[in-house]
């Protein structure tokens, strides 16, 4: 129970692995740190498992809009 509700458990049968990306200072990073998070005009998280599949796509403009093709 988690706050007084009933919480359905997921078991995990694949490998999940994640990364950031970013613009900071006009300059395209991977694999952004705390400092660059912070100070980063847009922000991307990507979730992926072994098998090709997506769990999160995550972007945001933080500090200033982006294009399609930044996104690509």
């Amino acid at each position: 129970m988690c706050g007084g509700r009933n919480t359905k458990l997921i078991t995990l049968n694949k490998a999940i692995a994640a990364t950031s990306a970013g613009v900071v200072n006009g300059n395209m990073l991977r694999d952004l740190c705390h400092e660059e998070n912070s100070w980063a005009e847009v922000d991307f998280n990507v979730v992926m498992t072994d098998k090709n599949e997506f769990l999160e796509i995550q972007g945001t403009a933080e500090g200033k809009t982006f294009s399609k093709e930044a996104a690509n």
